[in-house]
């Protein structure tokens, strides 16, 4: 309690407020002046608990601190993302007061994850593939699919749309057998591992493809009902989300998008998809150039 930290790039600020909770002296500082908004909110509704924390905009490469201010700096997984590290490193210690304690997370370039994620898609989706700007999350997508069969061998498909940042979102297809199967699957997702983070799971029937998000919200506005199909629950989020209740902890959806059987109480029968044949195609596409339409 007391002690003066200071933590570079604090995201929404969730661990400069665990800092504060605990007696901390806190000075946050993160070169986005809306994550710095953040955080000075997150000291705002703690009130006295946070008196004398602030959150400033600022540089990790200039620090704009005296030498020797704090007594501990802190930062998870930030400094490597700067042009110059080793000059933000050099900077962490200048204002580290000596005796001071400096707690810094980089990425290990040479880690198992580093070598999986970069170098093994590259061997696999050169070319095309590259010249994508979301690459590297659909490679990683594609990578795990085979794994996650291994659990869940009814699962055909998933899609991590970049719009989900690729843990916000799944679209999964499955073979469906029994009733309940979708939210069989919604819960075996979220106690996979990193899985656990998908804030919204949709699961759709072996025929949907879940690579076509147009199909997909067709699909899931015309199958569910919304009282019936949707599954909440409570449980850990990524402690970047700052729309969650509490750091790392929040709540999550999952909606049934499949057909519904009887034992799942649709009495009707199901509609299935009206297709045009292939033989109206035929003659609808000879009319276009009668009726001058290219």
């Amino acid at each position: 309690a007391g002690k003066r930290v200071l933590e570079v790039g604090p995201g929404a600020g969730g661990h400069s407020a665990l800092f504060a909770k605990y007696g901390a002296v806190m000075t946050s500082l993160d070169i986005t002046p809306a994550r710095a908004r953040a955080t000075e909110a997150k000291f705002r509704l703690m009130g006295d608990t946070a008196a004398g924390c602030h959150a400033v905009n600022g540089d990790s490469e200039a620090l704009p601190f005296a030498d020797a201010t704090f007594d501990i700096v802190y930062s998870n997984g930030v400094l490597h993302h700067t042009l110059d590290t080793e000059q933000a490193i050099a900077e962490v210690f200048r204002v580290l007061k000596p005796g001071g304690r400096a707690v810094i997370m980089l990425y290990c370039k040479s880690s198992w994850h580093y070598w999986i994620n970069m170098f093994l898609p590259i061997g696999l989706l050169m070319g095309k593939a590259l010249r994508d700007p979301n690459w590297l999350g659909k490679a990683t997508e594609r990578i795990f699919l085979p794994l996650l069969k291994l659990t869940l061998p009814e699962v055909v498909d998933m899609h991590l749309p970049v719009e989900g940042v690729f843990h916000n979102i799944a679209l999964i297809s499955i073979k469906k057998r029994y009733p309940g199967h979708a939210f069989k699957v919604m819960h075996a997702l979220w106690g996979l591992g990193q899985a656990m983070f998908t804030k919204m799971i949709f699961v759709f029937d072996d025929d949907v493809n879940v690579q076509n998000v147009q199909e997909c919200l067709w699909r899931l506005g015309n199958n569910i009902d919304p009282e019936r199909d949707m599954c909440l629950v409570r449980g850990p989020i990524d402690v970047l989300d700052h729309a969650s209740r509490s750091l790392g902890f929040g709540s999550k959806v999952g909606f049934d998008c499949t057909r519904k059987l009887p034992a799942e109480g649709f009495g009707r029968e199901w509609p299935d998809v009206i297709k045009m044949s292939d033989d109206v195609k035929t003659r609808v596409d000879a009319m276009w150039s009668r009726l001058g339409i290219n």
